[in-house]
């Protein structure tokens, strides 16, 4: 589950714009085989978390 989550975020770091600022972070939960990957967005407006949105639901399996 580690290796999986660090590969996802690590797609998404090499996606991100260079003009984003926002830290990919990834978490591995205590129940078997769960885990999260979110933005920590810079500026915490609406506009950059739905570009935040479209980067994670274009690289993220649903």
């Amino acid at each position: 589950m580690s290796a999986l989550l660090h590969t996802f975020a690590a797609n998404l770091e090499l996606n991100t714009p260079t003009s984003e600022r926002w830290v990919v972070q990834s978490e591995r939960l205590s129940e078997p085989n769960h885990g999260r990957i979110y933005l920590e967005l810079a500026e915490g407006d609406h506009a950059e978390a739905m570009r935040g949105m479209m980067l994670l639901n274009a690289l993220l399996p649903s």
